[in-house]
């Protein structure tokens, strides 16, 4: 079978099974009514959650593994011009190196791990028909208005 046949083929069946999802699973009036593996799918294409974290966290350790034995084994390389202080300067420099940029990735992924978690707790409560103060207090408490209490001649606040 030739390689365009391949592409078109799977591109007709990739996009009649992605129209089929949309019809079928990703509704919300079809969420009740869901199997198992179908929940799990809309979790896993409705991007509910985040894979990318747990792949960074594995790249993690992964790479630094990778520090640590290729440094291990640069101790005792001494061909081609290598030494020893070589390897443990990849076995020092290299988790800490490779930390911190970890770190910044994680700290992008958690930040819209947090995002997504705060929308939701919004929409969940707008959803809940809890309602809500106008000027953004928590309910039930009344903010103090400071212009009626507020000392022109001395600048200070008065009870």
């Amino acid at each position: 079978m030739p390689l365009w046949l391949c592409c078109l083929l799977g591109g007709i069946f990739a996009l009649a099974i992605t129209i089929l999802l949309y019809c079928l699973v990703f509704p919300e009036k079809r969420r009740n009514g869901l199997n198992r593996f179908f929940k799990t799918i809309k979790r896993l294409l409705g991007m509910e959650y985040l894979l990318i974290e747990k792949i960074v966290r594995f790249m993690y350790v992964l790479g630094t593994m990778i520090c640590i034995f290729v440094g291990f084994w640069m101790l005792f390389w001494v061909d081609y011009g290598y030494q020893g202080w070589v390897g443990l300067l990849v076995m020092i420099l290299g988790p800490i190196i490779e930390r911190l940029m970890f770190e910044a990735c994680m700290m992008f992924v958690l930040l819209v791990k947090n995002t997504m978690e705060i929308k939701k707790k919004l929409y969940n409560e707008t959803d809940a028909g809890i309602p809500s103060s106008q000027d953004g207090a928590p309910d039930g408490y009344n903010s103090p208005n400071y212009s009626q209490n507020y000392n022109q001649q001395n600048n200070t606040f008065e009870s």
